[in-house]
């Protein structure tokens, strides 16, 4: 098990404005039903998670990946990454297990990899994570991308680092490909670009040409990412992807970059709970950051949050002057009316407009805050028609017997006789 809790930024500023912390929520007992899989299974676990923060956590989910090329037990390849559909809450103080199914894809190299949940917020910002050792069994071609680089003016930058740019400005990458099999790979790379970071929104996303990679044989390949304009840190992923069936046969390299500009991100909102009477006033903790280039941060921006209630009207706001950078906030907003299942949201301007907004919902009363959550409804579904199938034969061969016995005591009887 390994426990990671990130620190997204720190600020010198003082008042009232905080470092930026990752949620203290930490994972533990994760239960992936065995560890060894082949290509295209499903894997159908648990996971305990227990909230040590005193606010109520909303818009959480999980992201699955698989990992591999392990350097000092640090795996270097992301061969998957998934984010689950479910959404889902934590009151102060929850412990729960929850359950979940991540499919593998159909494409694998075989042998030892590491699987990871990760938690992550509604922006995509990573809270903790949690791994455990499968070993695939692999099937049909596996392409390996590895090398990712940038290139600006003439030089091999990294693909992790944040390379500036300026807004339309063409971000060009390179990165080698090697067919290990004694399959032909007919592909195309597909590029998708996030905001911040691969768990986030996506802004866009490309098909290049298709490509031939050669049993046994190795490429090298270049390419022009798709122009963006707005001042914003960029995560590209990029995966090969099978031109007939359109599934991915490689691993993901993802290429990090920014255009150079004033902005904001909201990374995360919580509140102290999810229903207010009139006359209480809500605790909502908000963290963010400002422009990836420190020589643009400083600038004065407000932050507004609202609370609206199951109706759509809105309950209380509040404002708050902040310096653009990074770091957390307290608001504290009083309500006017009762609310029932809050809405928050908030958002950053400045005197030039909206710089970010984002918004979420809570579910009314409180959630349960210990115990096991139940399966998702399909598996609750395949649980209930396979038990009921195990009771209806246990009955047929409990009758089966009952009549064995009449029979035989029946024929005992008649032979005395």
């Amino acid at each position: 098990m390994f426990f990671f809790t990130a620190v997204l930024a720190m600020i010198l500023s003082a008042g009232d404005v905080r470092a930026v912390l990752a949620p203290q929520i930490y994972l533990s007992d994760l239960d992936t039903g065995g560890n060894t899989y082949k290509a295209g299974a499903a894997i159908t676990g648990s996971v305990r998670v227990k909230n040590y923060e005193s606010s109520y956590r909303g818009d959480l989910s999980f992201q699955f990946q698989l990992l591999a090329k392990a350097i000092d037990g640090v795996p270097r390849q992301i061969i998957d990454q998934k984010t689950s559909q479910e959404k889902f809450e934590l009151a102060a103080d929850a412990d729960v297990v929850k359950f979940f199914n991540y499919a593998l894809p159909a494409n694998l190299p075989g042998g030892d990899v590491i699987f990871r949940v990760q938690l992550i917020t509604g922006r995509g910002e990573e809270i903790n994570w949690i791994d455990a050792p499968l070993a695939i069994g692999g099937e049909g071609i596996f392409l390996e991308l590895n090398n990712a680089r940038i290139i600006k003016n003439g030089e091999a930058l990294s693909n992790a680092a944040g390379v500036y740019y300026d807004s339309g400005e063409t971000v060009n990458i390179q990165f080698d490909v090697k067919n290990n099999t004694d399959l032909i790979g007919i592909v195309f790379p597909r590029v998708i670009t996030y905001k911040r970071n691969p768990s986030a929104e996506a802004v866009g996303t490309f098909d290049f040409d298709g490509i031939t990679i050669n049993s046994n044989s190795a490429r090298t390949l270049n390419y022009e990412l798709p122009k963006l304009t707005a001042p914003e840190t960029y995560s590209s992923e990029v995966r090969l992807y099978d031109s007939k069936t359109k599934l991915p046969v490689s691993n993901a390299l993802f290429f990090r970059w920014i255009i150079s500009g004033i902005n904001a991100k909201i990374l995360y909102v919580d509140a102290d709970k999810s229903d207010y009477s009139a006359g209480e006033t809500a605790q909502i903790n908000i963290a963010y950051t400002g422009p990836a280039d420190n020589e643009l941060s400083g600038d004065k921006a407000v932050i507004t949050t609202m609370i609206v209630d199951e109706k759509g009207d809105i309950a209380g706001r509040s404002s708050q002057d902040i310096s653009l950078g990074s770091g957390e906030i307290t608001m504290e907003v009083d309500l006017s009316k009762n609310v029932v299942g809050a809405k928050v949201e908030t958002e950053i301007s400045n005197v030039s407009g909206m710089l970010d907004e984002y918004d979420f919902n809570l579910s009314p009363g409180e959630v349960d805050s210990h115990g096991e959550e139940s399966l998702p409804i399909i598996e609750q579904r395949k649980f209930s028609e396979d038990a009921m199938a195990v009771i209806f034969v246990a009955i047929a061969a409990f009758l089966a017997f009952l009549v064995a016995v009449n029979f035989f005591i029946r024929k005992k009887s008649l032979n005395k006789n």
